[in-house]
């Protein structure tokens, strides 16, 4: 197998006579990949194949279009094609490819946007081969054809596959076939960073010109995209053909050469303004679409305009301390079907704490799959006011599983074994049902699962969402699906991206807050050097070192620490208001930022915690123990903390709380000095 490539810009022509003329009919085919679910997307392509379609049509062809082509519709796009080329008499056909490129086993081949990274046997099923195209155009009794392919651009996994040959294959030479590359063999070629790629911008500019026959076109082609890219570019071919044939017959005057000078000036320049200056003098010359596609294509940065496509985020959670009680949708009271339309994406975070008994009205169940089969009854379930009430499969009987199905059925016969988790809520005033459809394995891909056991039902998807209220309340069906088999890979990363800002902006907020509660008349707080000196160094109290967390002048904490597994340490830390959080620094990991969790938190055999914890940097997680005084006396009386099963001592921890708590006193007295000497 072999390395990917970046950007070779391919034209093959199998020429069946010496010439053409421009009474023949013509005929063009054009596929743009940008939008790659997996590999690097490319800002150009799409831009490419409208510059490139413009000058085709100015020269007599006939243009089809096909942008973002997945790999089971690519060879249905090019039969179409040449279904509409048959009934033509001797015509010239251009096909025109751009998008990412690969050499696999000496052949090129065209990837799909749904090429996903693996073996070359999957990056060839997710291809079209130069042999295949070339075989479907050979069937057509064509005068001319030409193949273009603008198909190397930078690697598209970005060093997630290996052994892809740098470059496109040289093509073998056949008689009546030309093959120009945008780059030597082997070598990369630019994608462009003003909405076109380099080669693409030569080619339509070239064919434009009148009386330049075919090896004039790639001479110019190829001088022009050396001097643009300053050598780093060098266009390449290998011809086997004969003839003159013209895009554009030449004009009897010749007045076109200092119109070419000035707007190869313009090309050179690659600007706005350099464009409108062209214009400004050749409103209506031979380049002046050309001009004015390029100056919009700079105005449409394709990638920052996909950088902001999101899918709505969702979130669904119940009260921890009332896990009985109602749920919400986005912490509102407002009906869902209200914001989120019927079959619309959302990306939705669903959080239901599970009951530790009998609820009076909600009721609920939970299906678990095994291998692929949904087990004969479900794991959790609770009817409201009733006898039924099992925290796990074991505890529900077949009976009681009937009747859970039989409630939540309503007498419709539907088939329950589809359904993942089911709750609904029932008081006075409203009703709410949802259901989570089972996942496929697809689905899966896109379904990030956050541990808590049988506490609750956690996890972060891309959903359906299906409206189904009737007269009695809301009725919210969700469906999980995949991101990549709807090809919107991009837009579910975009999403993650932009709900990880909003994490960041609500942490930012509240340490906003934070900071405008210990300030004074609104500045930062002046801390007294003398009164905290003790604890702006590590001290080493009972094998913890402390210290006190002051950034920007702005007390933050006051933290303990010690190694406890090789580079890893263990460490507590004491807030303002009296809460405590107990966590693990590992340079080892890398948490993605704002990432969240739930872990169960021991305190020897006296306290089991379900508690969220946080990831405050890419190395470093913390539960929060909230300000409950039992359970600081837990901790300065035990022998070790747990959390997920990672133990950690607790020894000395009686003496190295109690100084973390004199630490955060001691800036509290400093703070309360500095206001009252505010208000004198």
């Amino acid at each position: 197998m072999q390395r990917f490539i970046s950007c070779a810009f391919a034209m093959l022509i199998l020429a069946g006579s010496a010439s053409a003329a421009m009474a023949e009919e013509r005929f063009a085919l054009l596929i743009g990949n940008s939008r790659y679910e997996v590999a690097a997307p490319l800002r150009n392509p799409e831009n490419d194949i409208e510059m490139v379609a413009a000058a085709l049509e100015k020269s007599g062809f006939s243009t089809r279009k096909a942008t973002n082509v997945r790999h089971e519709a690519v060879l249905a796009v090019v039969d179409e094609f040449v279904k509409d080329v048959e009934a033509a008499d001797n015509p010239v056909v251009v096909v025109y490819f751009a998008g990412h490129g690969v050499q696999l086993d000496g052949e090129n081949y065209l990837l799909a946007v749904d090429v996903k990274v693996g073996s070359s046997e999957e990056i060839k099923a997710h291809s079209l081969a130069l042999g295949q195209l070339s075989t479907r155009l050979d069937a057509l009794d064509s005068r001319l054809q030409i193949i273009v392919l603008d198909s190397c651009r930078d690697n598209p996994f970005e060093d997630q596959t290996r052994g892809l040959q740098r470059g496109l294959a040289e093509a073998p030479e056949k008689l009546g076939k030309l093959i120009a590359f945008s780059t030597s063999p082997g070598n990369v070629a630019s994608d462009g960073d003003t909405g076109a790629s380099p080669y693409a911008s030569a080619l339509a500019e070239s064919i434009q010109i009148p009386g330049l026959a075919l090896e004039g076109i790639f001479k110019r082609v190829r001088a022009t995209v050396k001097e643009r890219t300053g050598g780093k570019q060098e266009p390449w071919e290998n011809s086997a053909v004969y003839g003159d044939f013209r895009f554009v017959e030449k004009e009897a005057d010749g007045t076109q050469d200092s119109e070419i000078a000035i707007f190869e000036f313009a090309a050179l320049a690659d600007s706005q303004e350099a464009y409108q200056k062209y214009l400004a003098r050749f409103p209506t010359g031979m380049f002046a679409s050309l001009a004015k596609q390029k100056i919009e294509f700079m105005d449409r940065d394709f990638s920052f305009r996909r950088q902001n496509e999101t899918f709505q985020y969702v979130t669904f959670e119940n009260d921890y301390d009332d896990r009985c009680g109602a749920f919400r949708f986005n912490n509102s009271d407002e009906r869902l079907h209200n914001t989120v339309a019927d079959g619309e994406l959302v990306l939705m975070k669903f959080l239901f704490w599970m009951p530790s008994s009998g609820c009076a009205m909600t009721s609920y169940f939970r299906h678990v799959t095994q291998a692929g089969k949904t087990a004969d009854r479900p794991e959790a379930a609770n009817l409201a006011n009733s006898d039924v009430f099992a925290r796990s499969g074991i505890d529900l009987t077949l009976e009681q599983a009937r009747r859970v199905y039989s409630y939540f059925d309503g007498g419709l016969g539907r088939d329950m074994s589809g359904i993942m988790f089911r709750v609904d809520h029932r008081d006075n005033n409203d009703y709410m049902g949802v259901s989570l459809m089972e996942p496929t394995a697809a689905a899966r891909e896109n379904l990030i699962e956050i541990g808590c056991e049988d506490d609750c039902v956690y996890f972060q998807a891309l959903m359906r969402f299906k409206n189904r209220s009737v007269e009695e309340g809301q009725e919210y069906e969700f469906e999980f699906v995949s991101a990549a088999d709807l090809g919107l890979t991009w837009k579910y990363q975009n999403t993650l991206r932009k709900v990880a800002e909003i994490d960041a902006e609500k942490q930012k907020k509240e340490i906003e807050v934070f900071n405008r509660r210990n300030a004074v008349d609104g500045a930062a707080p002046l801390y007294d050097p003398v009164v905290t000196e003790a604890y702006r160094k590590a001290r080493t109290i009972s094998g913890w070192d402390i210290v006190a967390v002051v950034e920007n002048n702005t007390f933050k904490n006051c933290r303990a620490f010690r190694p406890h597994r090789g580079a890893v340490m263990a460490f507590f830390r004491r807030y303002p208001a009296g809460e405590t959080s107990f966590g693990f620094f590992d340079p080892s990991m890398k948490f993605p930022y704002a990432f969240e969790k739930l872990g169960e938190v021991r305190i020897d055999d006296k306290y089991t915690l379900s508690l969220r914890g946080r990831a405050y940097s890419e190395q470093e997680i913390a539960y929060g123990l909230g300000s409950r005084t039992d359970l600081v006396e837990a901790l300065k009386a035990g022998s070790a903390i747990i959390v997920d099963g990672e133990g950690a001592s607790l020894a000395g921890s009686k003496a190295m709380l109690g100084e973390l708590e004199k630490c955060v006193a001691a800036f509290a007295i400093d703070q309360q000095s500095a206001e009252d000497a505010g208000k004198q």
